[in-house]
């Protein structure tokens, strides 16, 4: 039996469902941010080792807030959505304020 916020026939259940896609909206803007930022901020006469900064974000988005977004929309699994969600967001805000440390002039 789920609890009852997660349950995705509750009112409550739905909310928690938008509140997790709509995180998961939010990261993948932050990815495609995040990418054009590290792009637009790379040494143009270096050897691109900042480029691969995007891996690692990329691993996030595909690996974390992409799941949790499918789960929350189909209903299945809220609270698993719930901790995938929340585990993206914080591995994109440590290595957000690594990779701001790293390309700050």
């Amino acid at each position: 039996m789920t609890h009852p916020a997660l349950d995705p026939s509750t009112e409550t259940g739905r909310a928690a469902r938008w509140t997790i896609m709509a995180l998961a909206a939010a990261q993948t803007l932050f990815w495609i941010y995040a990418i054009y930022h590290i792009v637009s901020h790379a040494n143009p006469k270096g050897d691109g080792f900042e480029l691969v900064a995007i891996m690692p974000m990329s691993f996030i988005f595909f690996g974390l807030a992409l799941p949790a977004w499918m789960l929350a929309r189909e209903g299945r699994k809220v609270g698993i959505a719930a901790i995938l969600c929340l585990a993206g967001l914080l591995a994109n805000a440590l290595l957000w304020a690594e990779i701001l440390s790293e390309l700050a002039h």
